[in-house]
Protein backbone atom coordinates (compact mmCIF):
# COMPACT_ATOMS: atom_id res chain seq x y z
CA UNK A 1 0.00 0.00 0.00
CA UNK A 2 1.49 3.43 -1.60
CA UNK A 3 -0.49 6.14 0.23
CA UNK A 4 0.04 9.52 -2.13
CA UNK A 5 -0.23 12.69 -0.07
CA UNK A 6 -0.37 16.50 -0.12
CA UNK A 7 -2.15 19.58 -0.53
CA UNK A 8 -4.53 20.62 -3.10
CA UNK A 9 -2.31 21.29 -5.98
CA UNK A 10 0.56 19.45 -4.96
CA UNK A 11 0.26 17.19 -8.13
CA UNK A 12 -1.27 14.39 -6.83
CA UNK A 13 -3.76 13.18 -9.58
CA UNK A 14 -1.18 14.15 -11.89
CA UNK A 15 1.52 11.74 -10.68
CA UNK A 16 -0.65 9.27 -10.77
CA UNK A 17 -1.79 10.05 -14.20
CA UNK A 18 1.53 9.86 -15.23
CA UNK A 19 2.15 6.91 -13.49
CA UNK A 20 -0.64 4.46 -15.61
CA UNK A 21 0.42 6.06 -18.77
CA UNK A 22 -2.43 8.48 -19.10
CA UNK A 23 -0.33 11.38 -19.47
CA UNK A 24 3.39 11.59 -20.30
CA UNK A 25 6.04 12.61 -17.77
CA UNK A 26 7.78 15.68 -18.64
CA UNK A 27 11.08 14.70 -18.03
CA UNK A 28 12.51 10.89 -17.75
CA UNK A 29 10.33 7.86 -17.60
CA UNK A 30 8.16 5.57 -15.74
CA UNK A 31 9.99 1.97 -15.10
CA UNK A 32 7.37 -0.72 -12.97
CA UNK A 33 9.69 -3.31 -11.37
CA UNK A 34 8.23 -6.54 -12.43
CA UNK A 35 9.67 -9.67 -11.83
CA UNK A 36 13.37 -7.93 -10.55
CA UNK A 37 13.67 -5.89 -13.53
CA UNK A 38 12.49 -2.51 -14.29
CA UNK A 39 10.17 -2.28 -17.46
CA UNK A 40 8.73 0.67 -19.24
CA UNK A 41 5.39 -1.31 -19.27
CA UNK A 42 2.37 -0.64 -17.13
CA UNK A 43 1.41 -3.20 -14.77
CA UNK A 44 -1.80 -5.20 -14.71
CA UNK A 45 -4.06 -2.50 -13.04
CA UNK A 46 -7.27 -1.29 -12.11
CA UNK A 47 -7.87 2.48 -11.83
CA UNK A 48 -10.63 4.74 -10.74
CA UNK A 49 -9.67 8.15 -11.23
CA UNK A 50 -11.78 11.64 -9.72
CA UNK A 51 -14.53 11.77 -11.99
CA UNK A 52 -16.67 8.62 -11.41
CA UNK A 53 -17.13 8.20 -15.43
CA UNK A 54 -20.78 7.10 -14.98
CA UNK A 55 -22.96 6.97 -17.95
CA UNK A 56 -26.42 9.53 -16.45
CA UNK A 57 -28.91 7.41 -18.50
CA UNK A 58 -28.26 4.10 -17.28
CA UNK A 59 -29.53 2.74 -14.40
CA UNK A 60 -27.16 1.36 -11.52
CA UNK A 61 -26.83 -2.01 -12.69
CA UNK A 62 -26.45 -1.16 -16.24
CA UNK A 63 -23.55 1.34 -15.39
CA UNK A 64 -21.37 -1.29 -12.86
CA UNK A 65 -22.23 -4.29 -15.76
CA UNK A 66 -20.68 -1.62 -18.60
CA UNK A 67 -17.31 -0.57 -15.56
CA UNK A 68 -17.13 -4.43 -14.67
CA UNK A 69 -16.96 -5.16 -18.29
CA UNK A 70 -14.52 -2.42 -19.88
CA UNK A 71 -12.22 -3.43 -17.29
CA UNK A 72 -12.24 -7.19 -17.98
CA UNK A 73 -14.30 -7.96 -14.39
CA UNK A 74 -17.31 -10.33 -13.81
CA UNK A 75 -20.70 -8.82 -15.13
CA UNK A 76 -23.16 -11.77 -14.21
CA UNK A 77 -26.06 -10.64 -12.36
CA UNK A 78 -25.43 -12.46 -9.18
CA UNK A 79 -21.84 -11.04 -8.99
CA UNK A 80 -23.19 -7.41 -9.74
CA UNK A 81 -25.73 -7.33 -6.73
CA UNK A 82 -23.25 -8.66 -4.33
CA UNK A 83 -21.62 -5.65 -4.99
CA UNK A 84 -23.85 -3.03 -5.02
CA UNK A 85 -24.63 -4.87 -1.29
CA UNK A 86 -21.40 -4.43 -0.20
CA UNK A 87 -21.25 -0.51 -1.38
CA UNK A 88 -25.15 -0.39 0.21
CA UNK A 89 -26.48 0.32 -3.19
CA UNK A 90 -29.35 -2.92 -3.06
CA UNK A 91 -32.24 -1.49 -3.60
CA UNK A 92 -31.11 1.02 -6.25
CA UNK A 93 -30.15 -1.32 -9.41
CA UNK A 94 -32.84 -0.15 -11.34
CA UNK A 95 -32.96 3.78 -10.30
CA UNK A 96 -30.74 5.86 -13.41
CA UNK A 97 -27.38 7.31 -12.24
CA UNK A 98 -28.91 10.72 -12.77
CA UNK A 99 -31.22 10.49 -9.76
CA UNK A 100 -27.77 9.22 -7.06
CA UNK A 101 -26.32 11.39 -5.10
CA UNK A 102 -22.97 12.04 -5.07
CA UNK A 103 -22.04 9.98 -2.84
CA UNK A 104 -23.88 7.13 -4.04
CA UNK A 105 -22.51 7.60 -6.99
CA UNK A 106 -18.31 7.05 -5.85
CA UNK A 107 -20.04 3.96 -4.12
CA UNK A 108 -21.59 3.12 -7.74
CA UNK A 109 -18.15 3.76 -9.25
CA UNK A 110 -15.98 1.78 -6.07
CA UNK A 111 -18.42 -1.28 -6.34
CA UNK A 112 -16.26 -2.65 -9.37
CA UNK A 113 -14.06 -3.23 -6.62
CA UNK A 114 -16.09 -5.94 -5.33
CA UNK A 115 -15.97 -7.60 -8.27
CA UNK A 116 -12.64 -7.52 -8.38
CA UNK A 117 -11.11 -10.86 -6.93
CA UNK A 118 -6.97 -10.34 -8.63
CA UNK A 119 -4.08 -9.39 -7.22
CA UNK A 120 -3.41 -6.80 -9.46
CA UNK A 121 -2.44 -3.30 -8.66
CA UNK A 122 -5.42 -1.07 -7.69
CA UNK A 123 -4.60 2.57 -8.62
CA UNK A 124 -7.51 5.10 -6.55
CA UNK A 125 -7.81 8.94 -6.64
CA UNK A 126 -9.43 10.12 -3.70
CA UNK A 127 -11.67 7.01 -3.30
CA UNK A 128 -13.08 8.02 0.17
CA UNK A 129 -13.94 11.67 -1.00
CA UNK A 130 -18.13 12.11 -0.86
CA UNK A 131 -18.72 8.93 1.24
CA UNK A 132 -20.37 9.26 4.71
CA UNK A 133 -18.89 7.04 7.43
CA UNK A 134 -20.50 3.59 6.57
CA UNK A 135 -19.30 4.40 2.80
CA UNK A 136 -16.13 4.93 3.70
CA UNK A 137 -16.28 1.84 6.07
CA UNK A 138 -17.98 -0.66 3.18
CA UNK A 139 -14.52 0.79 1.41
CA UNK A 140 -11.93 0.53 3.64
CA UNK A 141 -12.81 -3.29 3.69
CA UNK A 142 -12.40 -3.83 0.42
CA UNK A 143 -9.07 -2.04 0.29
CA UNK A 144 -7.62 -4.33 3.45
CA UNK A 145 -9.89 -7.45 1.53
CA UNK A 146 -7.53 -6.92 -1.54
CA UNK A 147 -4.26 -6.09 -0.03
CA UNK A 148 -4.92 -9.56 2.54
CA UNK A 149 -4.95 -11.12 -0.51
CA UNK A 150 -1.74 -10.38 -2.31
CA UNK A 151 -3.20 -7.55 -4.23
CA UNK A 152 -1.82 -3.49 -4.11
CA UNK A 153 -2.51 -0.33 -3.56
CA UNK A 154 -1.87 3.02 -4.69
CA UNK A 155 -3.96 5.69 -3.69
CA UNK A 156 -4.46 9.27 -2.98
CA UNK A 157 -6.58 10.55 0.12
CA UNK A 158 -7.58 13.53 2.37
CA UNK A 159 -8.80 10.95 4.90
CA UNK A 160 -7.21 8.71 6.87
CA UNK A 161 -7.30 5.16 4.98
CA UNK A 162 -8.51 3.61 8.34
CA UNK A 163 -7.30 0.37 10.45
CA UNK A 164 -5.57 -2.23 8.99
CA UNK A 165 -4.59 -0.23 6.17
CA UNK A 166 -1.36 1.48 7.33
CA UNK A 167 0.50 2.38 3.85
CA UNK A 168 3.88 0.76 3.32
CA UNK A 169 5.41 3.58 2.03
CA UNK A 170 3.88 7.39 2.36
CA UNK A 171 4.42 9.73 -0.05
CA UNK A 172 3.62 13.87 0.66
CA UNK A 173 3.66 15.70 -2.49
CA UNK A 174 3.82 19.90 -2.20
CA UNK A 175 3.80 22.50 -1.94
CA UNK A 176 0.43 22.75 -3.93
CA UNK A 177 -2.67 25.50 -2.61
CA UNK A 178 -4.25 25.40 1.10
Amino acid sequence: CVWLRGRNGAGKTTLLRVLIGLLPADEGQVRWPIAGAAVPLQPNLLYIGHATALKEDLSVLEALQFLARLQGLPADPAQLDAALGRLSLQGHAQRRVRTLSQGQRRRLALARLALDTSRRLWVLDEPLEALDEPGQLAVQALLQQHLSGGGSLLVTSHLPLGDGLAPRLEVRLGPGEG
